[in-house]
């Protein structure tokens, strides 16, 4: 993403109503002194807080990040995939960074993209035109429904996800299609009744809500009996998932 958005509060409208922490699935409001602040290691610009608050008092706070800098370190360390967000309306700006992208990583890269801002003809126009630099199935089409809800399993919350598939599936692309933005365990199986080809799922907002109580644990990466129990609950997920992809 060429920028990096964070939740933040203003501290002059709000009430501490406490709703903002209580939708926050990361944890990472928390209350010192009265006052509620925003872990921005924490955040990862959902948006769930700014869209309950009753005072309107969030706000997301976009800072521009110089992939330059930012990438090189990251990518000594081994990564296997690059994510890169393309639902903003400046081209150039878009055109540049994967410039850059491709230039410093030669890896599998991943383009999400979701119509919060773009029509259909300017995402379609927009993949393909992204993808003739890249040699066939090396680049993963990201059809991402309503980024970060999938925190509900039910089939209304996917189907955003499904429409997108539908969307990317029609171009007939030499990438691989991944649903996500919204996905349950009930995606698949939908995917499945339209007749829509998924290569792959991801499953964040749902994932980090089912093992939430295991991962705010501060001893959860030392801890091997509470990482195997929520690791396990993860692979049920996954499994369920090709299941109804079979």
């Amino acid at each position: 993403d060429p920028h990096i958005s964070k939740a933040q509060i203003d501290d002059s409208k709000c009430v501490n109503c406490n709703i903002c922490t209580e939708v926050c699935f990361q944890d990472a409001v928390t209350l010192s002194n009265n006052k509620r602040t925003i872990d921005k290691q924490k955040c990862i610009g959902c948006q769930k807080c700014i869209k309950k608050c009753p005072k309107n008092c969030i706000e997301l706070k976009s800072q521009p990040c110089n992939l330059e800098e930012i990438l090189p370190p990251l990518i000594k360390k081994g990564i296997d995939c690059i994510e890169f967000h393309i639902e903003v309306e400046n081209e150039q700006d878009i055109d540049s960074k994967w410039e850059i992208i491709n230039n410093l990583f030669s890896g599998l890269l991943s383009i999400s993209i979701n119509r919060s801002i773009l029509g259909d003809d300017k995402i379609i126009s927009r993949i393909e035109r992204l993808l003739k630099t890249r040699k066939p199935y090396t680049t993963i089409i990201q059809a991402d429904g309503v980024p970060m809800s999938g925190g509900v399993d039910d089939y209304r919350t996917t189907l955003q996800a499904l429409s997108m598939v539908d969307l990317i599936q029609g171009m007939n692309l030499d990438a691989f299609v991944m649903m996500s933005g919204g996905t349950n365990t009930k995606s698949t199986f939908l995917a499945k009744k339209f007749d829509l080809k998924i290569d792959a799922i991801a499953i964040g907002s749902f994932a980090r809500q089912i093992v939430k109580e295991y991962i705010k644990r501060d001893d959860f990466y030392n801890n091997k009996e509470i990482f195997n129990k929520a690791l396990a609950i993860a692979k049920n997920l996954v499994e369920t998932s090709l299941e109804n992809m079979s």
